[in-house]
């Protein structure tokens, strides 16, 4: 039988999808984020099914200035049939997180504009390491977290962010000057993000400090499985998750595609053939 891409809500219910990506939370845990509030009002999700069985899930996140676009690492039909369907959706450019295996069959749908690699680190067991003190962020404090990231430029958030999981401060004469939280958090795994120090403040241990403060929390939560995402090259920061605890799990593509027939995609296409 045919495999039949549908929206979320239409052939099945939330919680049928994630108990199917909560088989591999390692995995699937960008998906399982934006099968949570507040993310999933601003993510649009769609599942494959293949004879009345879950196949395959992707999900559009529209909570950044450019989209998102998850699926998961399934075989290369279901994956095409994913992306055929959520192709009528995508926006004039659009970013990927995926495996090398996978990542060649985004192409078919967009021009490559660029990309990196990043690891996924783990943690599975608790920090001891002590660092300078950081304190939990209140609500009251939220505009000041908000200036301090866009001031700052920070790529990855987005502030329904700050109501998934804590984040954790360190302050100077009122002024906030390092910062760590969390991109979303679930029962079966949650990702460490948006960890950040002002540049003057750098190299004296505040963003480790409040990376430690956002794990600890997660753990008194009771989450099991915390995970992070850092670029390849950056050996400094590698080096203090592994002094943390944190352990390789995989290698991971972060793309941006320009949609095909798109016009930055034909300007960029006609650009490149006259190099």
């Amino acid at each position: 039988m045919p495999i039949l891409v549908y929206s979320l809500g239409e052939a099945l219910d939330r919680e049928a999808c994630i108990r199917w990506l909560a088989r591999d939370p390692i995995q699937n845990l960008m998906l399982l984020g934006d099968l949570y509030p507040p993310l999933i009002d601003v993510s649009d999700v769609y599942v494959a099914i293949e004879e009345g069985d879950i196949v395959g899930v992707g999900s559009l996140f529209r909570g950044f200035p450019t989209p998102s676009v998850i699926i998961t690492e399934s075989n290369l039909v279901v994956q095409n049939t994913l992306l055929s369907r959520m192709s009528g959706d995508l926006e004039t450019e659009w970013m990927t997180v995926s495996n090398s295996a996978s990542s060649s069959i985004f192409r078919k749908f967009g021009n490559l504009i660029h990309s990196h690699t990043e690891r996924q680190m783990l943690l599975r067991k608790p920090i001891t390491a002590r660092e300078k003190p950081a304190r939990l962020i209140q609500r009251e404090e939220f505009d000041s977290l908000d200036q301090f990231y866009v001031e700052h430029q920070a790529e990855a958030w987005t502030p329904p962010m700050f109501e998934m999981g804590p984040y954790y401060g360190v302050w100077c004469n009122d002024q906030l000057i390092s910062a760590a939280g969390t991109h979303f958090v679930t029962p079966f795994i949650a990702q460490i993000g948006n960890v950040f120090t002002h540049p003057k403040f750098r190299g004296r241990g505040y963003a480790t400090a409040a990376t430690i403060a956002v794990t600890n929390h997660l753990r008194r939560m009771g989450i099991k499985i915390i995970s992070l995402f850092v670029v390849d090259q950056n050996e400094p920061a590698i080096r203090i998750y592994e002094r943390l605890g944190f352990v390789k799990e995989r290698e991971l593509i972060f793309a941006h595609y320009a949609s095909t027939g798109s016009l930055y995609h034909d300007t960029y296409r006609a650009v490149g053939s006259n190099q």
